[in-house]
Parts: structure tokens; sequence; C-alpha cells
């Protein structure tokens, strides 16, 4: 999971067991928060800049990711959260049994 916030701070990637773990993914992203301190429209080209230097890799943490940012929103009024995947979610919480992660 890659936590790109507004884009003014470093990236922040999420793996391993953490994943896994709902409340642990839940604090994270309300801890995450503070990557944010201005809304997209102010940072709208960084973050497409940073969305462009992506890369597959594999796996698609998409429960995970959805709720760290959920709890990022969570404590800034008015947020909404976007979500970008190039894939099925096949690891972390939510992940759809029978998906082979090495495809």
């Amino acid at each position: 999971v890659n936590i790109l916030g507004d884009g003014s701070k470093p990236v922040k990637y999420l793996e391993g067991e953490s994943l896994f773990s709902y409340s642990e993914l839940k604090e994270m992203g309300m801890s995450y928060s503070s990557l944010i301190s201005k809304p997209a429209k102010d940072s709208k080209s960084k973050l497409l800049h940073l969305l462009k230097e992506m890369e597959p890799q594999g796996i698609t943490a998409l429960g995970p990711a959805l709720l760290v940012a959920c709890g990022m929103a969570s404590v800034k009024p008015g947020s909404k959260v976007i979500i970008c995947t190039d894939g099925i979610a096949n690891k972390g919480l939510g992940m759809i049994e029978g998906i082979d992660n090495d495809d």
C-alpha cells in the first residue's frame, strides 16, 4: 500500500502482517492524516506526477488501502477517499480467495 497523502511529504509504504490487522490499519490511517495538509485541488499536479511514477508490483492490497484511507479521512472533516488500483484485491484484509498472488 502506497500512501501519498497530499503529495507534499514522503510516500509511506505498508506491507507484511499489518495488511491483515483491522485495528492496526485503522490506527495507522488516523496517524497518517498528518500527510494531508492541503486539499487535493491544491496538490493536483504533484499527486498526478506521483501516480504516473507508480508501477504495478504484483499484489493489490485493496482492503488495507481502503481502511487506511478511511482512517485518514475520518480525522479530516469533509474529506473524500479516492482509490486508484491496477488489479483485483489479492493481499491483506478483504482479499478474494483463490487468487494466485504470483500472477
